[in-house]
């Protein structure tokens, strides 16, 4: 045998020895280790593209002995996950590598044995290189082309967006925390390495992808909506303007055909309201916007505004050309027909109501035609909001309308009474002008008599010389009676009360335990952390207030009550004092015996429906009174009573207001006394509470 069948046989020998004699260390890992496919698809040679040379024999024999020792290392590396599978390719590897049976001539066995060994070589080298080009791969199994199609790219964009939203919505729904993309894409576990340099997460849970790669190569798709321009139901208002009747609302007509019109405002929107061709609401800062619902553009669009105040001329109707604007903290007046500038930021405040038209911090009420009562920061004046012309000076604590004239206070008591357009009435007619009741109900001193007058001087009623009536407190004009009362010295323990009742023409003078409405406080419990601002119909009678009552408080009230200012200073109510506007007479209410105080207490605080918080702060403070008495009798003003001294203006509205006032007077001994009955208070929605009381 010569040396190129030497070689051949030698070849031949290595070949089986390859496929049929695995190494022991290969038959220890067989349960556990892949075996390489080789792939069909390899290129079949001709007769003359074989290797004859015996130089290339030897060669191609250390070439097949190398291979061998890398792959059979490479395949103990190896772990398999599909033994099923294994055992299937294993059977076809061996099947394809067996030799034919029958006899062969030495050039025959040459040539196949060559043709084997170069088809043997290249599968080992494609698997090889398969495998380190593509380690994502799974162990073992060559695949065809490795590069991703477009559609399946798309499916895998597709399936990242999904699984996105997923973890996304999972998370919201246990931790009610809205992922950060950057969170979101963490806890996401995906096979592919996927990047998306465009991204948002939008507060509905949707997500929105574009500008993604797959594996560092990019794509062109994308996933989700960009939600630039999508609002949701409560960042939209909707008007409806009747095509018959023109009547405009926020509510979609009943039987009425109807044109709509869309206002865009920007986010989350309460308490809005038609006026004229504009729809005004706050923002979720509380920031009152007014926009033409028509364009659907915003009043005013170029000018950098706190906030507006609409001015109301009437019950229903709006001035339809200016409107007040809060700049740099100072008020100043705009025509929003044109957007030019009236009146320049100059002014602290306005009041919200001097007139019986309840104002709120949505409006500001006109006392007359182009007239509203400003402030400056240390008094109250009434001004022409068209001009800036001063109708009364800034000289008072207080102006009221008091039917068409207007009463103004000064800090030392006096009074002077004004009509509209700013003249002084009764002015030198008398000596002094003690309280304005109402237009027709004016308490004056002609010489030695007090006398009840109408603004043009007409005498309603003559009290006689009242010696010692001492000083104004108050005045006041309720359930047909006119009240005015007066304190002795600087004490306001004993008064005395000037009273007109307008249905019997009669009038009286009685003696009153002055006192005062003691401790009055206020709780705010909105649903959701809120701004909110508190107004009084009659500011007036305010005394001691903490924080410091300024034409309003303005405050962000939290939903355990926690109340804040301006100065991040924390409040857990509103506290004032005011003076005693009305008393009671106990027909009805309740005896308490000093010992019964607590009980009493308890049970009917609970029964009108105080927290049990609101009611240890009552019991605190008006418990050593009841236990001092030993015998009480006992009056509870609740809400609408209140209502009808001094209003409250809270806004945004409340949806569930409680105003108690308990009246406590001693007696010497048990009395019997009609049994008040009272009303249980249901709390809902947005919570206001105020208590207070007095004595007698």
């Amino acid at each position: 045998m010569d040396k190129k069948d030497d070689s051949i046989e030698k070849l031949n020998e290595q070949i089986k020895k390859l496929e049929n004699s695995p190494s022991e260390e290969v038959k220890e890992k067989e349960s556990t280790t892949k075996v390489f496919s080789v792939s069909t698809d390899t290129k079949v040679f001709d007769k003359d593209d074989l290797v004859s040379d015996d130089e290339d024999i030897e060669l191609l024999d250390d070439l097949i002995e190398t291979k061998k020792t890398d792959v059979v290392e490479e395949a103990v590396k190896e772990e398999t996950k599909e033994e099923t599978k294994e055992e299937s390719i294993t059977e076809e590897v061996v099947e394809e590598k067996k030799f034919p049976k029958k006899k062969m001539n030495g050039k025959n066995i040459a040539i196949i044995a060559l043709l084997i060994s170069i088809f043997v070589v290249l599968g080992v080298i494609v698997t090889c290189v398969v495998i380190f080009s593509n380690k994502d791969n799974k162990p073992g199994v060559v695949e065809e082309d490795t590069k991703l199609t477009e559609k399946e790219m798309e499916e895998l964009i597709i399936s990242y967006g999904e699984a996105l939203e997923g973890v996304i919505n999972i998370y919201y729904s246990k931790q009610g925390v809205l992922l950060e993309y950057n969170d979101a894409v963490k806890l996401v576990d995906f096979e592919e390495e996927i990047n998306c340099t465009v991204h948002d997460i939008y507060k509905d849970g949707k997500v929105y992808l574009d500008k993604c790669s797959i594996n560092g190569i990019k794509t062109k798709y994308t996933y989700g909506t960009m939600q630039v321009d999508i609002e949701s139901e409560d960042e939209i208002l909707k008007v409806y303007v009747e095509k018959v009747g023109k009547k405009v609302s926020l509510e979609v007509p009943k039987g009425a055909t109807y044109d709509t019109y869309t206002v865009h405002c920007g986010g989350k929107y309460s308490e809005p309201e038609i006026i004229g061709d504009y729809v005004i609401y706050f923002d979720s800062d509380y920031i009152l916007h007014m926009k033409n619902y028509k364009t659907d553009e915003y009043v005013l669009k170029n000018v950098s505004y706190q906030t507006i105040w609409p001015i109301r001329v009437s019950e229903s109707n709006y001035d339809s050309t200016y409107l007040l604007v809060k700049i740099s903290n100072f008020w100043g007046v705009y025509n929003y027909v044109t957007g030019e500038q009236v009146i320049s930021p100059m002014y602290t405040g306005f009041l919200p109501s001097a007139s019986g038209i309840v104002g709120n911090s949505k409006a500001v009420v006109a006392i007359a035609n182009n007239k509203i009562v400003a402030w400056n920061g240390t008094n109250y004046g009434v001004i022409d909001y068209t001009t800036n012309r001063t109708i009364i000076p800034f000289d008072y604590v207080s102006i009221t309308l008091k039917g068409n004239d207007v009463w103004a206070l000064m800090s030392d008591g006096t009074g002077h009474i004004y009509d509209t357009d700013g003249k002084r009435l009764l002015e030198n007619s008398y000596d002094k002008i003690y309280g304005m009741a109402s237009s027709d109900n004016i308490l004056v001193k002609d010489k030695e008599n007090i006398k009840l007058i109408k603004s043009n001087g007409e005498v309603v009623y003559d009290y006689g010389n009242l010696e010692k009536i001492g000083n104004f407190n108050f005045s006041i004009y309720y359930q047909d009676q006119a009240i005015f009362q007066f304190y002795e010295g600087d004490s306001i323990n004993n008064c005395v009360e000037v009273v007109y009742n307008t249905k019997t023409k009669e009038g009286n003078t009685k003696s009153v335990i002055c006192g005062g409405l003691a401790k009055p406080i206020l709780y705010l419990y909105p649903k959701e952390k809120t701004k909110v601002s508190v107004t009084f119909e009659h500011p007036e009678y305010l005394k001691t207030t903490y924080p410091k009552f300024n034409i309003s408080w303005e405050v962000v009230a939290d939903v355990d009550g926690t109340l804040t200012d301006k100065n991040n200073k924390n409040y857990y109510a509103l506290y004032w004092d005011e003076k005693k506007v009305h008393s009671v007479d106990f027909s009805e209410g309740y005896y308490v015996h000093k010992d019964n105080a607590i009980k009493f207490l308890e049970n009917k605080l609970d029964y009108i429906g105080f927290t049990e918080r609101e009611a240890n702060e009552f019991i605190m403070y008006w418990l050593p009174i009841l236990e001092d008495n030993v015998h009480s009798l006992v009056y509870f003003e609740l809400t609408d009573e209140r209502e009808s001294y001094n209003k409250i203006n809270i806004s945004p509205n409340v949806d569930s207001l409680l105003r108690v006032v308990i009246h406590i007077k001693k007696v010497d001994k048990k009395v019997d006394i009609k049994k008040q009955s009272l009303v249980k208070f249901k709390r809902k929605g947005f919570v206001a509470v105020e208590w207070g009381g007095t004595t007698y």
